[in-house]
């Protein structure tokens, strides 16, 4: 990557964000946030989804490295390079990946890719 993470917490949130950018430009944003201030991790990803929050976007249940995990944005910028994926870790916390690709990139294996780097770092105890 071009430019080393930038680890920053997000004022009023125990959640904490790195993100990068890299390509020949710096135009490929790649960001993972780590949820641990929702009571109820996932589930309330899919309480939302019951609401119809993602109605403009996507909500696409998933797996990752063997977690449970669900494509989900507001916005479907998934033409444009970007996908968000939330993957839980236990009941009650789950990361984001999140990437901002460029138009016609397959932004959604990215934010798997990251998924699973992310899911291996946790494991070996980083």
């Amino acid at each position: 990557m071009n430019d080393a993470g930038r680890l920053q917490e997000f004022p009023g949130s125990d959640d904490t964000n790195c993100s990068w950018n890299t390509g020949a430009n710096n135009d490929v944003t790649i960001g993972v946030t780590y949820n641990t201030s929702i009571d109820n991790g996932l589930s309330n990803l899919y309480e939302l989804d019951e609401t119809g929050h993602w109605d403009a976007g996507y909500f696409e249940p998933t797996e990752v490295s063997g977690y449970p995990a669900v494509f989900q944005s507001i916005n479907d910028d998934r033409p444009g390079g970007g996908c968000g994926l939330s993957v839980a870790v236990t009941d009650q916390v789950f990361f984001t990946s999140i990437i901002q690709g460029r138009p016609g990139q397959d932004g959604c294996k990215a934010a798997e890719n990251v998924a699973e780097a992310v899911i291996e770092t946790i494991k070996q105890g980083a």
